[in-house]
């Protein structure tokens, strides 16, 4: 209710002005906005986080990145027509300003985040956070190589020893909830594009992979494929994609792990005992070796690989 009614209450404002009002106040508006941009926002800031542990860098972002203008809307629609009736000088200007400096925030904003996130360091283009749900040893070895490869990684398990081990690898850990509310939910998986799903339950791969794919798309929640013991509480279509191959389950690659594999990153073409499961590109961008269909890399990209002993 509250987004609809701030979108509602934006449009009654841009239909109370008319394009002559604001042709005629577009240079004070304009100064407005940059003392809004260069004087208030970076005050705000400065004394909203006067003690805090951000870096210089994400002081500069929030200086730079300022509200939507909402408190100001809502005050001159409230109180402008009021205004203008008691025969207040200048109170017939306070819509078109508040139009303007709306208008020119929100451009300004929205045009600029991005590059001015990517030009302080705190963003990548393209860049993908991957989930990686189950936290036994070689779950963790994914998860760390996906984030030494570039991309953003948050781990998964309701195990305490398993997540103490994540947090020791430097890894962001935490329980998998998913029978939470929506809003919960949201906040949860806030940033995450890709989910593997990698526990030793193929019930649990699969019921997690039916929820996931809700939040983040069928084409990036992947599970282990399962072995012979599994139960068919879901659709075939509902699950998810496979990973890796229809013989990488978790026992197998438990097996393969126990003996001496490990995982690689690989530039170019991979060799002999090399199976690839995931290329990362230049731009951050993460494609998933599944069943059926194995992942193509560019030069410059990154491939990770599982390699076998001997």
């Amino acid at each position: 209710m509250v987004e609809l009614l701030i979108g509602i209450l934006f449009v009654l404002i841009s239909a109370s002005v008319s394009p002559s009002q604001v042709g005629d106040l577009l240079p004070e508006g304009i100064a407005l906005v940059a003392v809004m941009v260069l004087v208030l926002r970076p005050l705000v800031v400065a004394l909203g986080t006067w003690g805090s542990e951000l870096t210089p860098a994400e002081r500069a972002f929030t200086a730079w990145m300022a509200p939507r203008g909402i408190v100001a809307a809502a005050t001159a629609s409230a109180f402008g027509l009021q205004l203008s009736q008691a025969g207040v000088s200048g109170a017939e200007d306070i819509l078109p300003l508040c139009f303007i400096a709306i208008f020119g925030t929100v451009g300004l904003y929205g045009l600029t985040a991005a590059p001015v996130a990517r030009l302080l360091g705190l963003a990548k283009a393209g860049a993908r956070v991957v989930l990686v749900v189950g936290g036994q040893a070689w779950g963790r070895a994914i998860a760390k190589t996906l984030e030494a490869a570039g991309l953003g990684v948050r781990l998964w398990t309701g195990r305490p020893e398993e997540q103490a081990a994540a947090r020791e690898d430097g890894l962001a850990a935490g329980n998998a909830r998913l029978g939470v509310d929506l809003a919960t939910r949201e906040e949860e998986l806030e940033e995450v594009t890709d989910a593997l799903l990698v526990t030793e339950s193929d019930d649990f791969n699969a019921l997690a992979a039916y929820e996931l794919r809700r939040d983040l798309g069928h084409e990036h929640v992947f599970r282990l494929p399962a072995g012979d013991d599994v139960l068919d509480l879901v659709p075939v279509y509902a699950e998810g994609s496979i990973l890796f191959g229809e013989d990488l389950t978790y026992l197998e690659l438990t097996r393969r792990f126990d003996a001496g594999a490990e995982l690689v990153e690989v530039n170019g073409a991979p060799g002999d005992h090399l199976t690839t499961l995931f290329v990362v590109s230049e731009s951050g961008e993460l494609m998933v070796a599944t069943a059926g269909r194995a992942p193509t890399s560019r030069p410059g990209d990154t491939r990770v690989c599982l390699r076998s002993p001997g």
